[in-house]
C-alpha cells in the first residue's frame, strides 16, 4: 500500500501545481482576450467612419461621383459605394 499512496501523494501534487497555474492563465488570458475584442470594435468602427467621411469630400472622391449619387453600404464593418 505504501508503495502505491507514494505514486498517489505525487499525483496530487502535480495535479494542484497544474491548477494553481492554469487558473490565473486562464484569467489573463481571457483579461486580454477582452481587450483585443474591444480594440478590433473600435479600430473598425473608426476606419469606418474615415471612409465614411472621405466620401463625403469631394477632393478626396475617388469615384468620381457626387456624394447624392453614392448610397454607403456597410459590409462587415467597412463602407463600400454602391451606385
Amino acid at each position: 500500500m505504501s508503495v502505491v499512496s507514494g505514486g498517489i501523494a505525487e499525483a496530487l501534487v502535480s495535479t494542484a501545481l497544474g491548477i494553481f497555474v492554469a487558473i490565473p492563465a486562464v484569467v489573463a488570458f481571457n483579461h486580454f482576450t477582452g481587450k483585443i475584442e474591444t480594440f478590433h470594435v473600435e479600430m473598425n468602427r473608426a476606419s469606418s467612419q474615415l471612409v465614411n467621411s472621405l466620401f463625403k469630400i469631394p477632393e478626396l472622391n475617388v469615384l468620381g461621383v457626387e456624394e447624392d449619387e453614392v448610397k454607403v453600404v456597410k459590409k462587415g464593418g467597412a463602407a463600400y459605394a454602391a451606385r
